[in-house]
């Protein structure tokens, strides 16, 4: 083991509240079943704006948001987030899990990417 698991449990284990953003009522669902079974509390909107509102409001300690939402989209709406300075220390997850329905494409490598607080984007996970 080289230390760096540890301190990656120690950071999820500081999480408690996580927001998810997705106009996808099932993935909504998905991910509040997983997450809730695994002992986090899960807010759900299902757009930037309703998002937005329950950020202000509850102030979670992540926020999984989908890339493609209708009116604001998940992209701006982060922007959004890492521009204010009442949020930007959150962790954002940005992802597209459901790029076919509203492609009729499959994403070549589905992936999610954690924006910082120093407004930089590193992928965390991609699928080949």
């Amino acid at each position: 083991m080289d230390g760096r698991s540890g301190e990656a449990d120690s950071e999820i284990g500081s999480i408690k509240t996580v927001l998810v953003i997705d106009d996808e009522e099932l993935n909504v669902k998905l991910l509040t079943r997983m997450l809730t079974g695994e002992g986090f509390r899960v807010l759900g909107a299902a757009s930037a704006e309703a998002g937005l509102e329950l950020l202000r409001q509850e102030r979670p300690d992540v926020i999984l948001m989908d890339t493609r939402l209708g009116g604001i989209d998940g992209l701006e709406a982060t922007r959004w987030v890492k521009s204010n300075p009442d949020f930007v220390s959150i962790p954002s997850l940005q992802s597209a899990l459901t790029q076919r329905r509203r492609t009729g494409h499959a994403p070549s490598k589905p992936a999610a990417r954690i924006t910082s607080q120093n407004h930089s984007e590193k992928r965390i996970w991609s699928k080949s």
